[in-house]
């Protein structure tokens, strides 16, 4: 039997998908509009530059492609399919699902890449058998600090987490990498979706876990098993098509729920996506040598 809170949630979801394809569709127009001839164009995107929604169909693609079996590889050259020697799965040797195609999907460079194309790079960079999705609720109070900071509502909660973090884990142990993305859809308020790098030990998790959990200000009641969850990560490239769902619906919030409480709008163009300095390096790292070679890195993998 459907429960209320999953009958809410597919609502939310639905609305969300709504306002993102609307919103999605007017930004395309605006981009045909300002192409015609004697208007000055002031969203043109040349296919040279960062774009969100080619990045976030191309990150479509490649998850299909995996779905399907394929191994996935990225190339600065065009988008193709070709065939590879059987190779196992490094997580599951005993797999032998793999089609034997890999398709290599073209990317721009890391310099004109949307941050939902780094957001999986980051994610791939970290270790598989770490590699850890995170889903965090804030409490009202915070959000509204984190709508107020000059930094960014991202880089108010990444200095946040990093700071009980450190706190929780004291002088001797280091901050496990991890990256945020903020998510605003009706009816929901802002939280985080990412992915965090963690460590084996049970009990690090936990201090971990009660760290988030006061840096996303703790609450008491059944609400407080629903603050942090963590999820081992299956699928990277499925994740992050997940996150990147509602990038326009999100920037479109940030700056109505900021107009209501009479904030003012932030200097430069927001970021939503953050990850510490490490990962940040890590993740641009794994992307532009997955470019370079073309090695079949992104593929099906099946729970061991």
């Amino acid at each position: 039997m459907t429960s209320q809170w999953e009958k809410l949630k597919r609502i939310k979801d639905d609305l969300g998908a709504i306002q993102e394809s609307d919103l999605a569709l007017a930004l395309k127009i605006k981009r045909i509009v300002s192409k015609r001839p004697g208007i000055p164009s002031k969203v043109s995107n040349p296919r040279t530059r960062s774009d969100l929604l080619d990045d976030r169909e191309i990150l479509k693609r490649i998850n299909g492609s995996i779905r399907k079996r394929n191994s996935v590889a990225l190339t600065a050259g065009p988008t193709r399919v070709v065939k590879e020697e059987a190779t196992p799965s490094p997580i599951n040797p005993e797999d032998d699902s793999s089609t034997g195609k890999v398709e290599k999907v073209h990317v721009r460079h890391w310099d004109h890449s949307s941050q939902i194309m780094k957001s999986l790079a980051y994610g791939a960079a970290i270790p598989s058998s770490r590699r850890h999705a995170m889903t965090i609720r804030i409490r009202p109070d915070i959000i509204d600090h984190a709508l107020r900071s000059p930094k960014g509502f991202v880089g108010y909660m990444q200095d946040r987490i990093t700071r009980f973090m450190k706190k929780a884990l004291g002088p001797t142990l280091p901050v496990p990498d991890f990256m945020i993305a903020v998510e605003g859809v009706p009816l929901e308020d802002f939280h985080l979706h990412g992915a965090i790098d963690l460590p084996v030990d049970a009990k690090l998790v936990e201090t971990i876990k009660r760290a988030l959990l006061e840096a996303s200000g703790d609450v008491t009641g059944p609400a407080r098993a629903r603050k942090v969850h963590f999820k081992r990560i299956d699928q990277v490239a499925g994740w992050f098509a997940y996150i990147g769902k509602a990038r326009l619906s999100t920037e479109e919030s940030l700056k109505i729920d900021r107009q209501r409480r009479g904030i003012p709008p932030l200097p430069k163009k927001e970021g939503l996506v953050g990850a510490n300095l490490a990962l940040r390096r890590a993740g641009k790292d794994w992307f532009q040598a997955a470019r370079r070679t073309e090695a079949p890195l992104l593929r099906f993998e099946p729970r061991a």
